[in-house]
Parts: structure tokens; C-alpha cells; sequence
């Protein structure tokens, strides 16, 4: 699945192990970014900066490490109701497609916003008749004044160094693909400007909204955890060195292996998967590119099943009126069953309203609006060989 960075691990940890090609340099690394990752935000400001001030805490927050949110380095929990804290998040929009993020926890009662979430369910039905619920996200924010708000669950964390070693010319490919087009089929690149004014490709993030990993990661601690980092310049080694750390912690972990690759059942599912064009978004195979600074990462084939491109989902999962309202970042499907292992109790899509892989497929729409058809059309034998499919990824 995830070449030199493929691992055999399974069981509740299996998205935990480093890729098998570390150098000692690189365990080290991984093993300091690991302890991290677990670390209590409040131990973070014991970490000296020479020369500077020490990391301090900001009043709210969203979690008190990262792990809370990503379990296990695993996807975030279900929401079951009533307030929605960690390891949820709210992003609010300014209608424009810029979000910023409310903070649902903060160190005094009286500065933590109030929340309310329910689930509004849904029923349908299958074309031989069988029923299926699905449920959305309501919320009621006080003081908040924001024309839409929406949830957003931790994604998983396993095989992101891989991701990042694609090259932007391999995404400028996949966006140029006119194969699905009759379709209606058509992925888009989300183009950034960093700090120093140059134009980046969005590949993390729900909206890819993040270039690289060094950008998730300050991102991260700032907006999750509340903590305000000194600049990265050269004399701030403490600061350049926890950030190094964790991008060091995201880049090295591997990616599990299929558990299982043959039988019928698997080969009948891996063929309804191409026949309902799944694999128009959720790119089977893709190539890293050359220049990746980890040199393990590098001339990699690997199977993430994403293009790493944002589609219009449709109206179901729409966040806001901007043009990009609909739009959501192909998730990566490698390794997603063994998430049932690591945390059955975990939810899928964007904020979580799925409770396991056939909902997820129910909620597609605008360019996924056929391969949905299509699975609520096929046979109850499909759509396990379907389920089976990606439970074996």
C-alpha cells in the first residue's frame, strides 16, 4: 500500500508503527515526535526557547493533545450528541470560503462558547427495498455570528509523508484528467499563497487548505491545542525543534498493509469499485516524486486511493454559499479497514455524520451522485463485496 513505507501491523495500534526504512536519525525524530503528539498542551510551555519567551497557552482551545483527536493516529470519534466537544471542531465561515475556527474548550468556563448539536435523521431505502438511515449535524451557536458553521472531525493521520512526497506535477495531471468528464467528473487544485508570497498547491485539510505538513502541524498546535509558537527563526531552536519533531512524528509513520487480497468476494467488490467509478476520485495508484527531503519517501508507488483534488459533493454536504462550499478534498481510503480495529466507535466524512462506509457512500452527491445511484441500485451480495472491498484497504 504505502511502498518502502508499508508496515504489517494490525490490532488497535496498527496505525502507530514507523515506516520500516528509518535510519537511527529518524527513529530519534520519531520517537521525540510521538511523545509529543501525547503530550498535555499544558506541558508544552516547560519546553525552553532560548532567547525568547516560552510557549505559552492561549484561553481556548479544541484539545489538550493531539491525540485526542486523532485516535490512535486514527480518525476522531462520533459525536453521539449534545455538545459538541473535542475531538469535534467548528469551523464558521465568512461566505466567502474563508473559515476560521471557534474553539470549543477553554480554560475558564466563562470564555468557552455554548453549543448545542443534534442529529436530524433520515430514512431511505435501497432499490430491493432494504432500509438505511442516515443523520446530519443541526447546531445552535450562541454568540457567534457567522452566516454558516460546520463541524469538522480529526482525520487520520498514517501515510501523510507520503502524500506530501507526490510532486505538484502529478496533481496538475489528475486535475487536467478529462477521462471522467462525461461524467461530470472534474477534481480541482486549491491553489495557496504561503508567507513569502508564492503560489502552493493544497493537499491536507478537509479543503486542502494546507501546502505541507510543516504548515498543518503550526497550524495545529496554534488553532487545536491554543498554543502561541514564537517565529521559526534560526536562534528559536527549541520552537524549530518541536515543530521538526512532529512534522518528523506525520512524515514517518507507515501504512498498513491489506490484510486480506484475495477471494471472490474481495475481486467482485474491487470490480464494482472501478464499474461504479470510485476510482475516478479515489485514484488507486499514484507515483512520489524525487525531492522529497526524507529520501525513503521518495520514487514510491503507492496505493492511497485519492487524487488529493477537491470535488463538489453536493448540496447534502454543503458547508456554506461559496464556490468552494461544496467542494471537499478526496480522503484517502488506504487503511481505512483497520480503523474498526483501532476505533470501531470512529465517524467518516468530513464532520463525522457517518457511522460506518455505507453511510459515507449515501451521503455522495454532485460528482459522486452517480457512484451513490449506483450503489443504492445494486444488489444487497454488491454492495457487501462493495463493503468488503474497502474493508480489506
Amino acid at each position: 500500500m504505502g511502498g518502502s513505507a508499508t508496515v504489517h501491523s494490525y490490532g488497535s495500534q496498527a496505525y502507530t508503527r514507523a515506516a520500516p526504512f528509518l535510519t537511527l536519525a529518524q527513529r530519534t525524530e520519531f520517537s521525540r515526535g510521538a511523545a509529543l503528539f501525547t503530550l498535555p498542551r499544558e506541558d508544552y510551555q516547560d519546553i525552553p526557547v532560548p532567547g525568547h519567551r516560552n510557549i505559552v497557552l492561549h484561553g481556548q482551545f479544541n484539545a489538550r493533545s493531539c491525540a485526542e483527536c486523532h485516535v490512535r493516529d486514527g480518525r476522531s470519534l462520533a459525536q453521539p450528541g449534545a455538545e459538541p466537544v473535542s475531538p469535534l471542531v467548528l469551523r464558521l465561515s465568512s461566505g466567502d470560503g474563508e473559515e476560521s475556527r471557534l474553539r470549543l474548550q477553554a480554560d475558564s468556563l466563562a470564555q468557552a462558547p455554548r453549543v448545542a448539536l443534534v442529529w436530524s435523521e433520515q430514512s431511505g431505502r435501497y432499490a430491493d427495498g432494504t432500509l438505511y438511515m442516515l443523520r446530519a449535524p443541526v447546531l445552535a451557536i450562541a454568540d457567534a455570528h457567522a452566516p454558516a458553521a460546520s463541524l469538522r472531525a480529526a482525520p487520520s493521520v498514517y501515510g501523510l509523508g507520503l502524500l506530501e512526497a507526490v510532486d505538484d506535477a502529478t496533481l496538475q495531471a489528475l486535475a487536467g484528467r478529462r477521462v471522467f468528464a462525461d461524467l461530470g467528473i472534474h477534481g480541482q487544485l486549491r491553489w495557496l499563497e504561503d508567507d513569502r508570497g508564492q503560489r502552493r498547491i493544497g493537499r491536507f485539510g478537509w479543503k486542502a487548505d494546507m501546502p505541507d505538513l510543516r504548515s498543518q502541524v503550526r497550524g495545529a498546535l496554534d488553532e487545536e491545542l491554543g498554543l502561541a509558537l514564537p517565529s521559526e527563526a534560526p536562534s528559536q531552536t527549541a520552537t524549530v525543534q518541536v515543530v521538526d519533531d512532529l512534522v518528523a512524528y506525520m512524515r514517518l509513520l507507515g501504512v498498513g498493509a491489506r490484510a486480506q487480497t484475495r477471494g471472490a468476494e474481495l475481486q467482485r467488490g474491487a470490480a464494482m469499485f472501478e464499474r461504479m467509478h470510485c476510482v475516478a476520485c479515489h485514484v488507486p495508484v499514484l507515483r512520489t516524486g524525487t525531492k522529497h527531503p526524507v529520501a525513503g519517501l521518495r520514487r514510491q508507488l503507492i496505493h492511497p486511493y485519492s487524487d488529493l483534488l477537491l470535488h463538489d459533493m453536493g448540496i447534502g454536504l454543503m458547508n456554506d454559499a461559496s464556490p468552494i462550499g461544496r467542494r471537499w478534498r478526496t480522503p484517502p481510503l488506504w487503511g481505512i479497514g483497520l480503523q474498526s480495529q483501532v476505533a470501531a466507535q470512529a465517524g467518516y466524512l468530513h464532520d463525522g455524520r457517518a457511522r460506518n462506509l455505507s453511510e459515507a457512500i449515501l451521503w455522495h452527491g454532485g460528482e459522486g451522485q452517480g457512484s451513490r445511484d449506483a450503489f443504492v441500485a445494486a444488489e444487497d451480495a454488491e454492495r457487501r463485496a462493495l463493503l468488503a472491498f474497502l474493508a480489506s484497504l
